[in-house]
């Protein structure tokens, strides 16, 4: 069974954010779901408080990544080593994803020696998905 979901542009990108961050994080590299956890997807602006709010942002986002390290650890074993089946259907799409946004570039300012140039590998068990973008 085979689905289609049409997403715009944005939500592509969001999707490929959302996906970066669990692989990452089934990979023990918790940094961008700490992040996400801190900011909740704000960005520090300057302004009159850019400083104090930077300084919290820097120490906040220390103190979980070393709380989401910890949990980490704690529930990994030697066999976790190893990446998961989860992990490997989410590098499938990853790639498919950025291979898409790679696509998309005018082809003057596609570069090919980004990796996203590439044909995304077959990771998992799962083909393969096909994006296609839709012209309006």
């Amino acid at each position: 069974m085979t689905y289609t979901i049409e997403l715009t542009a944005e939500q592509l990108h969001l999707v490929h954010r959302a996906i970066e961050m669990m692989m990452r994080t089934g990979l023990d590299q918790p940094e961008m779901l700490a992040e996400w956890i801190v900011t909740k997807g704000r960005t520090v602006h300057n302004g009159e408080d850019y400083q104090r709010e930077f300084d919290w942002y820097v120490y906040t986002l220390g103190a979980i990544k070393d709380v989401l390290r910890g949990v980490m650890a704690a529930g990994r074993s030697k066999a976790d080593i190893d990446k998961s089946p989860d992990v490997l259907e989410l590098e499938t799409i990853y790639e498919a994803v950025g291979h898409r946004f790679w696509l998309d570039q005018p082809e003057e300012r596609r570069n090919l020696f980004d990796i996203r140039a590439d044909q995304p590998i077959k990771w998992g068990n799962e083909p393969v998905p096909k994006i296609e973008r839709v012209e309006e």
